[in-house]
């Protein structure tokens, strides 16, 4: 059993799957890890309540109940750092939200599921895992 990281793209596809009533990649994949702890970061679970209107509460609280939300915590601001100068110094930089969930994800040593690898590929330490 592992923890696995999700990025703000996973919890977006899930959802729209099941608006759509149709698995696609991201319940194939939740499927492959029934076994498996589902985390995100606090910076990733914020942009993903950023997308729902006032008031629509429901359907974020029945996903909460399925993750860990993982804090920003010292660890976490210690690899942001590292990460930011090893980019900038690569001319590599990403968003800002992105190199928090990366962060996150290193410091609590679990893989990062994302189907964004193009702009996470690059981060040292980091486990990426496609869906």
């Amino acid at each position: 059993m592992a923890i696995l990281t999700l990025d703000t793209c996973y919890l977006i596809d899930h959802q729209r799957e099941i608006l759509a009533g149709q698995p696609g990649p991201a319940h194939e994949f939740a499927a492959r890890h029934a076994d498996d702890i589902f985390a995100v970061s606090s910076v990733a679970w914020g942009e993903f309540l950023a997308g729902f209107p006032s008031g629509a509460d429901e359907v974020p609280a029945r996903v909460r109940r399925h993750l860990r939300v993982l804090p920003a915590d010292e660890s976490a601001t210690a690899a942001y750092g590292r990460i930011f100068r090893e980019l900038k110094k690569q001319g590599a930089l990403i968003g800002a939200c992105d190199l928090w969930i990366a962060a996150v994800a290193i410091s609590a040593k679990c893989p990062l599921v994302s189907r964004n690898g193009a702009e996470f590929r690059g981060i040292p330490g980091l486990e990426l895992l496609a869906y």
